[in-house]
């Protein structure tokens, strides 16, 4: 019987995405904290996706677009400077999805991107600000950001009680939700699924490999990320990014 109960007796859906803390497991974004950066390159030259590189100011740069949170840049750091920040904001530019960091401290800038708003096309805002029917797009991903968003459904974020529903065909959506770093099998497909849904939409690049390539793009089978193939108006980063991250950043670009 207390089995029985346990089954029964889910967990209470979350009233408020904001007061929610993500766990330690979402804390997945390298960041170069005090001064003890020896500026050594160790970090750029151990990360497979080319993430960390050196602005023309030659300041760190971490471009988390395509950051594919696998820590290899924290665990190997000699001087042990890069630690693992809560995962980023969404943007509505590849340009925002970058951090450029100091060896004495943070940058200058990023004090101001902590608490960046995404902004989109505010007549669809004010379209879909009480309901958007969502498609889903897999265009050749490891099926991790589909579980993601699959999750967003489940009683515990329970999107539609934020008005966000998925929907079985772009002929019904206000929203494209593409994953994966676009096969060249998936172009044509992704092309069509954005002809036929029907305007005014969004299109959200979902994960690192939808914003960039990640692991697997910029390759001869597979493209360097969405925005090549057709306009976004939101970037959420993340390897994969939590179902919260998502609903926190769809809620912002609505409203």
């Amino acid at each position: 019987m207390l089995k029985y109960r346990r089954i029964c007796s889910p967990k209470p859906t979350i009233k408020n995405l904001d007061t929610l803390q993500e766990p330690t497991m979402a804390q997945w974004m390298p960041g170069l904290i005090g001064a003890c950066c020896a500026d050594c390159a160790h970090c750029r030259d151990i990360c497979p996706t080319g993430a960390i590189a050196k602005d023309q100011s030659g300041e760190l740069e971490f471009n988390y677009g395509s950051c594919i949170a696998c820590r290899v840049c924290i665990d190997n750091c000699p001087s042990k400077a890069l630690v693992a920040l809560p995962s980023i904001y969404a943007a509505t530019s590849r340009d925002d999805l970058s951090r450029t960091y100091v060896a004495g401290g943070r940058g200058s800038d990023t004090a101001e991107k902590e608490d960046h708003q995404p902004k989109g096309k505010s007549r669809a805002i004010k379209i879909f600000a009480k309901s958007m029917h969502v498609r889903e797009v897999d265009c050749g991903s490891c099926n991790a950001c589909e579980l993601e968003i699959a999750a967003t459904g489940n009683p515990i974020y329970d999107a539609e009680r934020l008005g966000i529903h998925i929907v079985a065909s772009p002929r019904h959506a206000d929203a494209l939700f593409v994953t994966g770093p676009v096969t060249r099998q998936m172009e044509l497909a992704l092309r069509k699924t954005d002809a036929a849904t029907p305007t005014p939409k969004l299109i959200v690049a979902v994960g690192s490999c939808a914003c960039s390539g990640g692991l697997f793009g910029n390759t001869s089978v597979a493209g360097a990320g969405v925005d090549q193939f057709v306009g976004i108006d939101l970037y959420i980063p993340g390897c994969p990014p939590s179902p919260q991250a998502i609903l926190k950043n769809i809620i912002k670009l609505r409203g």
